[in-house]
């Protein structure tokens, strides 16, 4: 009797985690990414002013970089925005920024000021414009 109860509750908590799997993996659009990660007071200018202060928050920056390198990490699953667009060039910049992002985060671990300014400092604007001028109306 036990055993058929548990094997039950075990099916349904299964059950329940896989579509809490699946509600997570959904990727975001490029429209969500770049809006809350790049427009103006968005993640990559709250870490930007964040690590200008005299004393850092850390916490709170290292939570905004690791939203931050996650996102951005979901620009290249997405297809690129203009239909004819070189999809090469795609993947290579946004692995680019990918890269970086995950560079900022580091060094937010790292509590490195001066890395996480130099990091920031290396997407903003050269990596947007690259981006921008290619695929971006």
């Amino acid at each position: 009797m036990w055993s058929k109860r548990i094997a039950t509750i075990a099916i349904v908590l299964l059950g329940m985690s896989a579509g809490f799997l699946c509600a997570e993996d959904k990727i975001p659009d490029i429209e969500d990414i770049m809006g809350n990660q790049h427009a103006k007071d968005g993640t990559l200018d709250k870490i930007t002013a964040g690590v200008g202060k005299q004393n850092p928050d850390w916490d709170k920056i290292q939570e905004l970089t690791k939203e931050y390198s996650k996102q951005i990490a979901f620009l290249g699953k997405n297809k690129p925005p203009k239909d004819k667009s070189d999809e090469k060039l795609w993947k290579e910049l946004t692995q680019k920024i990918a890269d970086s992002a995950k560079k900022v985060d580091e060094q937010a671990k790292k509590k490195d000021k001066e890395g996480l300014a130099k990091a920031v400092a290396n997407i903003k604007p050269d990596q947007c414009k690259k981006c921008h001028d290619t695929f971006r109306d």
